[in-house]
């Protein structure tokens, strides 16, 4: 190799290596939420209503957003009382505590996903009612297409053999799904998935899932995506999931090492993992992630943030 070229492959290198360090500035928070419940499992945006899931509750939060703030404590309530225009709203059954690990649109209704039942709790907007809880169906996930086509029947009753077990000893972790995101547009999905979730305790834990789109009744996983890239000890190390609509990719909270990390690819069959960027050091126990339609980062913590008090944190696009 010619000197020049080893020089550029070497810049080439230190920029790609100083991209994936890149680290957060807390300073650089658009606006932050003082803490209205500790403890966020799960957060979701739908126009500039903003829902907040604290972990073991029988109700979520759902607070009024205001994205032109011109101050960093003032998108949320008012200059006097910060708790303004924020209300509990109960989940129906009422006496059961949730671990809502996040949120879906589908037509008038809202469904939240609870990781400890590993069901939807799904609201008809329009009917103003809570419905029956729609079941995920685990263990029914198949190979994902590829050039050859289908897997055979011994692949499809080996991966489902292989789910059973390693499901069956998690049957009491309410951590086993790490959240719910909309599957990428450009992936190319066939079998009309919506969505895609993360099981912490599998060797699969990518997955895509189609729910009943009419009544929203139930959902079944469809294919266990191939990802490479991150080691199988550490699939139970993430915390959250969500879609950049900017660059139509997912986007993986790694909370053993404080880092978002991005899934590149454009199908379910071939995907990796890379780091992205790095949290703030004094927000060393997120909790979740969201990105909403504006392309905006939103950071959900355990415990609240000592100097602003707050569990939730806003980064513009420009910022990422």
């Amino acid at each position: 190799m010619k000197l020049w070229m080893f020089g550029l492959a070497l810049t080439t290198l230190g920029a790609s290596l100083k991209a994936a360090e890149k680290t957060l500035d807390i300073k650089d928070v658009l606006h932050y939420q003082i803490t209205l419940e500790p403890g966020i499992f799960g957060i979701f945006r739908d126009g500039n209503t903003l829902f907040t899931f604290p972990g073991e509750k029988p109700f979520y939060l759902k607070s009024t957003y205001k994205p032109d703030a011109k101050e960093k404590d003032l998108g949320f309530g008012t200059l006097h009382n910060p708790y303004d225009e924020s209300d509990r709203v109960n989940f129906e059954p009422q006496d059961r505590g949730r671990r809502i690990r996040g949120a879906v649109r589908m037509g008038d209704r809202l469904a939240f996903l609870d990781s400890v039942t590993r069901q939807f709790l799904v609201y008809n907007e329009t009917r103003k009612v809570w419905q029956l809880p729609a079941d995920i169906i685990l263990d029914k996930a198949r190979p994902p297409r590829d050039a050859g086509g289908e897997g055979t029947r011994a692949e499809v009753a080996a991966l489902q053999a292989k789910l059973t077990k390693e499901l069956s000893r998690e049957l009491s972790n309410p951590d086993l799904i790490a959240g719910v995101s909309d599957i990428p547009k450009s992936w190319k999905d066939k079998d009309g998935s919506q969505y895609v979730i993360w099981l912490r305790g599998t060797s699969s834990p990518l997955l895509t899932m189609k729910c009943e789109a009419s009544e929203f009744k139930n959902c079944v996983l469809q294919r266990a995506c191939f990802v490479k890239g991150l080691p199988i000890k550490e699939f139970p190390e993430i915390s959250g999931i969500t879609r950049d609509l900017k660059s139509d990719t997912l986007r993986l909270l790694h909370k053993g090492r404080n880092q978002i990390l991005k899934v590149s690819g454009k199908s379910c069959n071939s995907l990796e993992i890379k780091p992205h960027f790095y949290l703030p050091k004094s927000l060393m126990n997120a909790q979740t992630i969201f990105i909403d339609v504006k392309n905006n980062f939103w950071l959900g913590v355990r415990d609240p943030e000592g100097s602003s008090s707050a569990s939730l944190f806003i980064w513009e696009a420009k910022d990422l």
